[in-house]
């Protein structure tokens, strides 16, 4: 865990910092039925989303959406626009950045429609943060420029306090410290100048961040001291819990793992006491960070658990895609402590790579590239304690793609080239203004232009229609070579038809064939047996001799009708899995399932190019066949992966569900035939079988099977 907390214990600035409770939601949800559908109840939809924000983004989605389809009716653009910007705060509280962005973008496109630079100041503050976040530190300088560019001309102070603040975090998440200092220096004077102490504190807590990266530590101390005797002075005791889990984060840093518990346990008091649930989440992961570097690996896992279930509850899935993070980091901390077997270590690295391999895809599905680095390096790790260096080398490319995405110098040049621009862009407005006046002076030169002006316009209309009818010329034979191959296309349309309906036949033809093997030979032989049992029955002591051939007769007939079943049984195993493979027939049994529109299947296949052996690939297909009829009968899922990774002479499947879970310890003690019977498959095959679940958190099955 290298970046989880000190990132989010960043606080780039948004417009919107009130501090209200749900005794204002409460209160506005009384006046809410009284008011008519008019732009006063727009009004109140939005502030009443604007408060759920911090509490319940949930609710805060549903009333702000609430208000822009009553804005939309009633045609009111500026309502719409303050609905929509309300909803993408409360999506990105929940980490919902895509949801977030197109509504930031929505009320942004109506603002500019409208001409409220000063609102539209705030949209491009809203989406610099989300590009910001997700490590897009060209677009997150694009916007904060723009809205620094409107803030300064229409002198907003607060705006451009808010502007400096922010271009000073991408230059601190791209390492440039100096230049991150001088916006912070910058946004500092802003704040003494207009006397606004709960302005300073956040730049200085932002100072005492960089000076924390650089390893200046002392200096970081001061100015979180700093900041801490303001929040007292001024009763803010959001900025004193704060401040002091900076504290411990810099403690941390220092290796004094004592003051660091010391000072995160103090500010997770204060949380308490203001009952904010993400403070207490980011504290716990925190603890737990400390916990770690102590080796206190059960605390360092009730930690964890506990920041999970808050992060959770909140819906917020950056910080639950960071303790995935922790949880692997633990795991592969305790393989490598480890003193037991080599089966005990890799399971504890099969869960470092499952709980990693959930935080890869949360990052992912948030474009978070700053947790995908983290992700991709310790995954890497795993798998090289693991003894796979392929896919620890995979997972390593993938850590340097997303680097080099983030720290190039091309991307720090194109940041420069912004700014450049809008000082260009400045003072290109001053000249126009030059411009403006000598326009008048060439009005008479401009007479004199016009007639070879108008002249050399008629050459260029003649060129122009010229090129027209080449360019007639040449869609006209584009557009035959389009209906040649659309005509080509049609035809393998109508064979690739005749095909599908030829397999159907055959199909068919084979239900068929196996419905009359088992009519007419099995059935005819098994009437036989009985003529022969039941004539036995009736002379058995008359003619002992012939009763004894009858019933050697009828013994020779039952082992025909048993080899009967086996050809049968054998024909009827013969489809897809004999014939195409394992990956085949799981892909076909995916289709089969998500046809009942109950769950969603992926399946993932590295390394399965050749063939395994028939009795292998028939015990591992019923072994998925199992695993799957658990989840949908006891897991609610809506979603199942398979992956399968054959590497040299190992295959290593794994089934993965976001359902509610099991109990496995209680699962195996009641001793259900279904685990008795995947065991006993997986031990034939001198495999082993590992299952991660628990109530609430899905269920992940893991097998590896030397091949």
């Amino acid at each position: 865990m290298k970046l989880f907390f000190l990132i989010i214990l960043l606080f780039p600035l948004s417009l919107f910092a009130q501090k209200q409770g749900q005794a204002l939601v409460d209160s506005m949800l009384k006046q809410l039925p009284q008011l008519k559908e008019d732009t006063n109840k727009v009004k109140l939809f939005g502030s009443i989303s604007f408060e759920y924000r911090k509490f319940n983004p949930d609710e805060g989605i549903k009333y702000g959406k609430e208000g822009v389809a009553l804005a939309e009716k009633l045609g009111w653009k500026k309502g719409i626009a303050d609905c929509a910007n309300c909803v993408g705060i409360n999506y990105m509280s929940k980490s919902d950045f895509t949801n977030a962005l197109e509504y930031y973008f929505k009320a942004l496109k109506l603002n500019e429609e409208l001409g409220l630079k000063k609102v539209i100041s705030s949209n491009l503050n809203n989406i610099g943060c989300i590009y910001n976040y997700q490590s897009d530190y060209n677009k997150a300088s694009e916007y904060y420029l723009k809205a620094l560019t409107m803030d300064e001309e229409y002198r907003d102070t607060a705006g451009i306090f808010s502007d400096l603040n922010n271009l000073g975090l991408v230059y601190h998440y791209q390492g440039n410290y100096s230049q991150a200092l001088d916006y912070f220096f910058k946004a500092i004077k802003i704040s003494e100048r207009i006397n606004r102490k709960d302005m300073e504190t956040t730049t200085l807590t932002n100072i005492g961040l960089v000076f924390m990266q650089e390893k200046d530590y002392n200096k970081a101390l001061e100015y979180y001291y700093r900041s801490i005797e303001i929040g007292r002075q001024t009763g803010d005791s959001q900025t004193i819990n704060k401040d002091l889990s900076n504290i411990g984060l810099t403690y941390k840093k220092m290796g004094d793992f004592s003051k660091a518990e010391e000072y995160y346990k103090q500010a997770l008091s204060l949380s308490e006491k203001l009952n904010n649930k993400y403070g207490i989440a980011i504290i716990f992961g925190n603890l737990a960070a400390v916990c770690l570097n102590k080796k206190d690996y059960k605390n360092t896992l009730a930690y964890y658990q506990k920041s999970a279930q808050l992060f959770e509850e909140m819906g917020q899935k950056s910080g639950l895609a960071q303790t995935q993070n922790g949880m692997g980091v633990l795991y592969m901390e305790i393989a490598k402590d480890s003193s037991e077997t080599t089966a005990t270590k890799r399971s504890s690295l099969q869960k470092a790579i499952g709980y990693l391999s959930n935080a890869i895809k949360m990052h992912s599905e948030m474009k978070n590239i700053k947790g995908l680095l983290e992700d991709y390096t310790d995954i890497s790790d795993a798998w090289l304690l693991y003894g796979n260096t392929k896919l620890a080398l995979e997972n390593y490319k993938q850590y340097v793609f997303y680097k080099d995405s983030v720290f190039s110098s091309d991307s720090k040049t194109k940041i420069a080239k912004l700014e450049h621009q809008r000082e260009l862009d400045l003072k290109e407005s001053q000249i126009k203004l030059l411009e403006q006046e000598n326009k008048i002076q060439e009005l008479n030169a401009h007479k004199e232009k016009l007639i070879r002006k108008v002249m050399a316009g008629g050459i260029i209309m003649i060129i122009i229609l010229a090129g027209m009818m080449a360019m007639y010329f040449v869609r006209k034979q584009q557009h035959e070579k389009l209906v040649a191959g659309e005509k080509i296309n049609t035809l393998l349309k109508d064979q690739e038809l005749r095909s599908v309906s030829d397999m159907l036949d055959a199909q068919e033809g084979e239900r068929k064939r196996i419905a009359s093997e088992l009519h007419d030979r099995l059935g005819s032989m098994l009437s036989t047996v009985k003529l022969y049992f039941n004539s036995v029955e009736e002379q058995i002591d008359v003619m002992k001799e012939q009763n004894r051939s009858q019933y050697h007769k009828a013994t020779s007939l039952l082992d025909e009708a048993c080899d009967e079943v086996r050809k049968i049984s054998h024909d009827l195993v013969s489809g897809e899995l004999v014939k195409f493979g394992l990956v085949p027939a799981l892909s076909q049994l995916k289709e089969t399932i998500e046809n009942t529109g109950k769950l969603k299947m992926e399946v993932l296949a590295f390394g399965m190019e050749k063939r395994l052996e028939g009795n292998v690939e028939i015990s591992l297909y019923r072994v998925v066949q199992e695993l799957m009829n658990n989840i949908l009968k006891h897991s609610k899922a809506d979603k199942v992966t398979i992956q399968l990774n054959k590497v040299e002479n190992n295959l290593n499947i794994v089934v993965e569900d976001n359902g509610v879970g099991f109990d496995v310890v209680a699962a195996r003690l009641k001793g259900g035939m279904g685990l008795k019977n995947l065991e006993s498959r997986i031990n034939k095959l001198s495999g082993t079988i590992s299952i991660d679940s628990g109530r609430g958190r899905g269920t992940t099955t893991i097998i590896d099977i030397p091949v």
